[in-house]
């Protein structure tokens, strides 16, 4: 059965730039494949779905294997017990337009080399990063910080003081909001300032469903990043949705 949306369906908007670094998708799955199983099907797998021969690649004992896009930043890691897809920034357009034609290479792994159809763990995870090169880190973090996230989810990280002589520091701030027990989200918002005028913000919002067939994993998918999106734009700030909106 697919997952519920928590949100009231609306389209989302399409921001002229971005700040995405990374987008995941994972997948997690039990029983492990058995070692010699999976060398034995996952060479036919990346000829048949990606045009290569990674016989040569691979080693006589070989649990993991990995296919890189020629020219284009997205990877395919495949294991045991797991599969992935890793999108940098530069060949991300929409999920809609970018990942959902990668997912049924992910669906045919499972079907084909780990030959399940039940029950998986399904997560998507986007890394949004804003570094700033500015005069004195250190007078500058708490601003920095306010600009870019809403102030009301990091009051206590605008806050923090320097000593008098002040030393970089990386402050953290993790929250997990569960959907009914279908769904958890996970947030990191991560603040770095150093002594070389660098101050480095990045928000990571991570989704993931423990009960998602094989056959949903598209349409699951769209659930996990409509709720990435929906938090993405309850905690950046409205300065950083103008940015996103202009050339």
């Amino acid at each position: 059965m697919a997952l519920n949306n928590p949100y009231p369906s609306k389209e989302h908007r399409i921001f002229k730039r971005t700040f995405l670094q990374q987008t995941e998708v994972n997948v997690k799955f039990s029983p492990a494949i058995a070692s010699a199983l999976f060398r034995e099907r996952i060479v036919d797998y990346a000829q048949k779905h990606f045009g290569v021969d990674i016989s040569a690649e691979s080693e006589p004992d070989a649990d993991s294997a990995k296919i890189e896009a020629v020219g284009e930043q997205k990877k395919y890691y495949f294991g045991l017990e797991f599969a992935r897809i890793i999108v940098g920034p530069e060949s991300y357009d929409t999920f809609a337009d970018t990942i959902l034609p990668l997912l049924p290479r992910l669906q045919a792994f499972l079907i084909e080399v780990a030959q399940i159809d039940g029950m998986i763990e399904l997560n998507i995870t986007k890394r949004n990063a804003w570094p700033f090169k500015v005069e004195n880190a250190f007078n500058d973090f708490s601003d920095a910080i306010g600009f870019v996230f809403d102030k009301k989810y990091v009051e206590d990280m605008c806050s923090y003081k320097f000593t008098e002589n002040p030393q970089p520091v990386q402050l953290s701030k993790m929250s997990t909001e569960d959907f009914g027990g279908q769904i958890k989200l996970d947030r990191k918002i991560i603040a770095e300032a150093n002594n070389n005028g660098r101050i480095y913000l990045e928000l990571a919002l991570s989704t993931t469903s423990q009960s998602v067939k094989v056959a949903d994993i598209s349409a699951d998918a769209v659930v996990l990043n409509d709720i990435i999106y929906n938090n993405f734009i309850e905690y950046v700030s409205d300065d950083i949705i103008d940015l996103m909106n202009n050339d």
